[in-house]
């Protein structure tokens, strides 16, 4: 930091030993022969040392949601009515953990203070279609039979399960806990069955899990 200051000088003139008879002496300068004083300024620049923001007040930093974006913060760093400049590094500031944020005086300012904050995982949408599907009678009657896209997912995070929900559903139905294939017993009778499912979407690093119930028709004709 360069300050500009202002110093002022004063000297003093005149015959020290107040001789009156000395030459070059002024008998109306009185005894002690003072002729004035004499005074003048200077300006100088000095230039200081920068600060150091180290032990500095840090406001402006949240934890915040994930986004998929950069996360970043409105960082403000203070002392006794001082704001200083700084510049400002994020790292790990995308995905679901602790973002690490250093900060460093720049211009009149030095130092670097080192923050964290937290990005949390957010809650997934899923979307669960079923449809009715129908398997031939005769075929039922010689062997089970698997029935494939009954229940569609989409949008979901992590691995997606699923499972029977015994109440409600036919015992004749069963469920691939990977596939979601409906298998239909042997020799199960004509009709319309029900099979209710819960669907689960396990999430991953930024995704909370979900799981939803739905009810998937079969016909036997």
């Amino acid at each position: 930091i360069t300050k500009t200051f202002e110093i002022t000088a004063k000297s003093t003139g005149g015959n020290p030993s107040g001789n009156p008879t000395d030459p070059g002496s002024d008998p109306s300068s009185g005894p002690s022969g003072d002729t004035g004083s004499q005074s003048g300024s200077d300006k100088k620049d000095i230039t200081l040392g920068k600060i150091d923001i180290s032990s500095w007040d840090v406001t402006g930093i949240k934890d915040k949601e994930y986004t998929g974006a950069e996360l970043k913060q409105s960082i403000v760093v203070s002392k006794d009515g001082s704001i200083a400049t700084i510049s400002v590094d994020y790292s790990n500031n995308v995905n679901a953990g602790t973002a690490t944020v250093t900060i460093t005086g720049t211009g009149d300012y030095t130092g670097t203070i080192t923050k964290t904050f937290s990005i949390t995982k957010v809650d997934q949408d899923i979307n669960v279609k079923t449809s009715t599907k129908t398997v031939k009678l005769k075929k039922v009657k010689k062997k089970k039979q698997t029935v494939a896209k009954a229940i569609t997912v989409t949008g979901a995070q992590g691995t997606v399960t699923y499972e029977k929900v015994s109440k409600g559903s036919s015992k004749n139905l069963t469920i691939n806990k990977t596939n979601g294939k409906i298998t239909v017993k042997k020799k199960t009778k004509k009709g319309t069955y029900k099979i209710k499912v819960k669907v689960t979407a396990s999430g991953d690093n930024n995704y909370n899990p979900i799981a939803e119930t739905v009810t998937v028709k079969i016909k036997v004709k």
